[in-house]
C-alpha cells in the first residue's frame, strides 16, 4: 500500500513556516484517545527547516494513500518544546525531537483557584462537561482573571497568543463531586475526572490560533462495534495476527477505605465499593488517602476512582494488518475504516469483544523493517 507522508510546520499561532516537508529520516507518532500522544521526527542538522524552527511552534501530520482512496488529510498535530542535535562518528548532523500532542496545552495551566470556591475548585453533584468545560474556561480563557477570583490572569491569549474557546455546554455525562484546587488542568481531566465521567474530551484547532475544548459522551469517536460499518478484526479476516488474551486481575481491588479530613477520631471516612465487589469471593481492601476532600460524596468519588484505576481488565492484544477493506484512516466510501476512539468488535476463540481503540502508532522509515510503513492499534476493555 503506497502511503506517502509530510509533515507541515507552524508557528504556535498558526501561521505557516514550511508547508511540506518530505526528506525527513524518520518519524513515529502515536495518537492517544485519552492522553496526550507524542509525534517523533528526525531531519539532517543542516534541514533548512531548522532555520526557522522556535519554541512552541506546531508540527502536523499529513498522509495520503490512493490504493486506499484516501486523499492529503491532517492526522496529527503536535507543539515543539526539546531539540536534540547529534553528531555521529563521521560527523554527520541529525536533528531529532519528540513534540507533545496538542492536549498538552492544557497541561500549561493550573486549577489557579482557592480551594472551596464552588463550580471552579470544588464540584458537587455536578455533571462531569459542565465541571471539565468550566475548569477549562475558569483556567484558560478570558474568564480566568483575578477579577473574578482567579490567583493570577490566565487567558492564553494574553499570554500565548492561542484562544482557547469551550463549546456550548449540553449537560452530559454523570455527576462529579471532588475538590481539585492546585491541580494541575491536563491531569484532572485525564486521571481524575475522565474515568468516571461518561465521556471523553477533546481539543481541536478550529482556526489558526483559535482552539476548541469539547465533551464527547460515551467515547471520543463513533461505535463501530454494531451496525452497517461495524468493524471486526479477526484473524479468519486477514487483519489480526499475535493475539494475546489475558485477565489482569491479580492487583485487582474491591473495597476502598477512603480518608478525609480532620485527624484521629474525628478523622472522616467512607467504605466504598467495586461493581466487582462480592462480600463472600471478592472482598479485597485499598486505603485513598483524600484528605483534601471535604464532603462524604466528594470522599465516595476519589474510592471510586481509586477503584477503577484498580479494577480487574480483560486484555485481548493483538497487531492489527492493514487490508484494503478494513483499515486505518478517515471515512471512505465502500471501505470500513476506523480511528482513534472508536469501539470495534474483535474475534478469537469463539469469543467476540467490544474493544476502545485507546492508540494508534504509526511509524514511517523503520530500520530493519519488511514495511516502510507500520501502524499498530492499542485497544482497551470496555467497561
Amino acid at each position: 500500500m503506497a502511503y506517502q507522508f509530510r509533515l507541515t510546520h507552524r508557528s504556535l499561532t498558526g501561521e505557516i513556516k514550511r508547508q511540506s516537508i518530505t526528506d525527513f529520516l524518520s518519524l513515529q507518532y502515536s495518537k492517544k484517545a485519552r492522553d496526550v500522544g507524542y509525534l517523533t521526527f528526525s531531519l539532517n542538522g543542516d534541514h533548512p527547516t531548522l532555520d526557522n524552527l522556535k519554541d512552541f511552534d506546531q508540527f502536523e501530520v499529513w498522509w495520503r494513500n490512493a490504493e486506499l482512496g484516501v486523499d492529503w488529510h491532517r492526522d496529527f498535530i503536535s507543539i515543539f518544546r526539546e531539540p536534540d542535535w547529534r553528531d555521529d562518528a563521521e560527523d554527520q548532523s541529525v536533528f531529532e525531537t519528540t513534540c507533545a500532542g496538542e492536549k498538552s496545552i492544557l497541561g500549561w495551566r493550573q486549577i489557579g483557584w482557592k480551594s472551596g470556591i464552588d463550580e471552579r475548585s470544588k464540584f458537587s453533584g455536578v455533571v462531569a462537561e459542565t465541571a471539565m468545560k468550566s475548569l477549562v474556561t475558569y483556567n484558560c480563557t478570558a474568564a480566568a482573571s483575578v477579577a473574578n477570583g482567579r490567583l493570577r490572569e490566565g487567558d492564553l491569549a494574553a499570554s500565548m497568543g492561542i484562544t482557547i474557546q469551550v463549546a456550548p455546554d449540553k449537560g452530559s455525562g454523570n455527576p462529579i463531586s471532588r475538590s481539585f484546587a492546585n491541580g494541575n488542568l491536563l491531569r484532572i481531566l485525564q486521571e481524575t475526572l475522565q474515568p468516571t465521567a461518561g465521556g471523553d474530551f477533546s481539543l481541536t484547532r478550529v482556526a489558526p490560533s483559535v482552539w476548541e475544548f469539547e465533551f464527547h459522551p460515551g467515547q471520543l469517536g463513533e461505535n463501530k462495534s454494531v451496525g452497517d460499518d461495524k468493524v471486526v478484526f479477526s484473524k479468519s479476516r486477514g487483519n489480526m495476527i499475535n493475539v494475546r488474551y489475558v485477565i489482569r486481575r491479580s492487583d485487582a481491588t474491591t473495597v476502598a477505605i477512603v480518608g478525609g479530613q480532620n485527624q484521629g477520631d474525628e478523622r472522616d471516612y467512607e467504605i466504598v465499593t467495586s461493581p466487582d465487589f462480592a462480600a463472600v469471593g471478592n472482598d479485597i481492601e485499598m486505603y485513598v488517602d483524600a484528605r483534601n476532600e471535604a464532603d462524604a460524596a466528594d470522599l465516595v468519588q476519589a474510592g471510586e476512582a481509586a477503584l477503577y484505576a484498580k479494577r480487574a481488565v480483560k486484555d485481548m492484544s493483538f497487531d492489527v494488518r492493514q487490508t484494503p477493506t478494513t483499515f486505518y484512516g478517515p471515512p471512505v466510501a465502500g471501505k470500513r475504516t476506523y480511528q482513534v476512539g472508536d469501539l470495534v468488535a474483535a474475534e478469537h476463540r469463539d469469543d467476540e469483544q467490544v474493544r476502545f481503540i485507546a492508540g494508534v502508532h504509526v511509524a514511517v522509515n523503520v530500520p530493519g523493517s519488511e514495511s516502510p510503513v507500520v501502524i499498530k492499534v492499542a485497544t482497551e476493555d470496555v467497561v
